[in-house]
């Protein structure tokens, strides 16, 4: 992680969200997350669904912690969106800011989930901040208007 803070402030707890497994499992609205609840003076560290937390001293050790259980997952679950969106991870990466995307490691070129369509839409963007296609319903598809070949 590099210093920056992505946890988010809900009030009376923080949280992050965990990587989908799925890419239609990013569109559903029930998404599990790490939480940090200060509660006697100490900070626990939970997943949504799942039983038991663990207690830290300090907030910014719960936030570490809950960080590296998320990278580990990311690692994981990221060759698996890849391969499903029909990507090549030698071009490719994904991120989760602003939720789901496929950046090319060039940087030239980038797909983003829109999560707040009814069901799996994408933007697609080029070089700069316009995108080149919005609402496509497949990454093939978003491919084709970045000037990508279609995957295999």
């Amino acid at each position: 992680m590099s210093g920056i803070d992505m946890w988010d402030d809900a009030g009376p707890f923080e949280y992050r969200f965990l990587p989908e497994s799925s890419l239609d499992a990013f569109f559903t609205e029930e998404r599990d997350m790490l939480t940090i609840t200060p509660e006697r003076g100490r900070f626990w560290l939970g997943e949504t669904g799942v039983a038991g937390q663990a207690p830290y001293d300090t907030l910014a050790e719960a936030k570490a912690a809950g960080d590296e259980q998320i990278a580990g997952l990311e690692a994981e679950q990221d060759g698996k969106l890849l391969k499903e969106a029909g990507l090549d991870p030698a071009d490719w990466r994904v991120t989760y800011r602003d939720g789901l995307r496929f950046e090319r490691i060039d940087g030239t070129a980038g797909i983003i989930a829109d999560d707040q369509a009814p069901r799996q839409r994408w933007d697609a963007y080029g070089l700069g901040d316009d995108p080149v296609a919005t609402g496509v319903k497949s990454v093939a598809e978003a491919l084709a208007a970045i000037g990508s070949p279609q995957p295999a």
